[in-house]
C-alpha cells in the first residue's frame, strides 16, 4: 500500500506549501495566519481520515477474498472474526482447519464472513475522526498495532480537537489558535503514525 502512502505524504506536501510554510519562523499575528491555519488543519484531517480507512477497508477486502479463493485465514481475518459480534450459528467440523487453512470452504462460512464484512464495513463508513478511540475502533480488529508514542497521541489529540473546533465554528468564536509550526509538528506526527501501520500492511 505504499503507493497509498506516497498519494498521502504528496497531498499533505502540496497543503503545506499552500498554507503553512509562508508562516513559519515569522511573528505574524494571528489575523494573518488564522485562515491558513483553520485550513490546513480540516484539509490534513480529512486527508489523514482517509488514509486510515482506506487501510482499514484494503486489509478486510484482502483478507477475505484470501480466504474465499485461497481458504487461508490470515492474522487480519482472524483478529476480525475474534472481534465481531457475529457469530457462526452452525458449529464446525473440526477437521476444517489445518494450520490456518481451511481444508473446504463451507457454505455457511460464506454467510459468516459476508456478515463480518457488511458490519465493518459499516463501522468503517460510520468513523468519524482520527483520534486514538477511532483509530483502535478501525485497525485494531484488523490485527494492526497502533503504537503507544506520547507524542503522536498528543498530536492526534490535539489535531483531531483543532479540526473540530475549526470545522464547526466560525473563527471569530474560536479563542484558541494553533500556531503554524504547531499545526506542523501536529500532522508530521499523524503522518509518521501513517507510516508505521503502513509498514504492518
Amino acid at each position: 500500500m505504499k503507493e497509498l502512502l506516497n498519494e498521502l505524504n504528496n497531498y499533505i506536501e502540496e497543503i503545506n506549501q499552500k498554507f503553512i510554510i509562508s508562516h513559519l519562523g515569522v511573528m505574524n499575528p494571528p489575523q494573518i495566519y488564522k485562515i491558513d491555519v483553520f485550513s490546513y488543519c480540516v484539509l490534513a484531517h480529512a486527508a489523514i481520515e482517509n488514509y486510515l480507512e482506506k487501510i482499514a477497508l484494503y486489509l478486510m477486502t484482502k483478507s477475505i477474498e484470501n480466504c474465499q479463493k485461497n481458504n487461508y485465514i490470515n492474522m487480519s481475518l482472524l483478529s476480525l472474526v475474534g472481534q465481531s459480534n457475529t457469530r457462526l450459528l452452525e458449529t464446525p467440523d473440526i477437521k476444517l482447519i489445518t494450520e490456518g487453512k481451511l481444508n473446504y470452504f463451507p457454505h455457511y462460512f460464506e454467510k459468516f464472513i459476508t456478515k463480518i464484512k457488511n458490519e465493518f464495513s459499516t463501522l468503517i463508513n460510520n468513523n468519524h475522526g482520527i483520534n486514538l478511540e477511532y483509530i483502535y475502533k478501525i485497525l485494531l480488529p484488523l490485527g494492526i498495532n497502533i503504537p503507544i508514542d506520547p507524542n503522536i497521541i498528543n498530536s492526534l489529540d490535539k489535531l483531531s480537537k483543532s479540526r473540530g473546533e475549526y470545522a464547526h465554528k466560525s473563527p471569530r468564536f474560536i479563542k484558541k489558535i494553533l500556531v503554524p509550526e504547531d499545526a506542523l509538528i501536529y500532522v508530521n506526527d499523524c503522518i509518521k503514525l501513517c507510516e508505521n501501520i503502513n509498514q504492518q500492511v
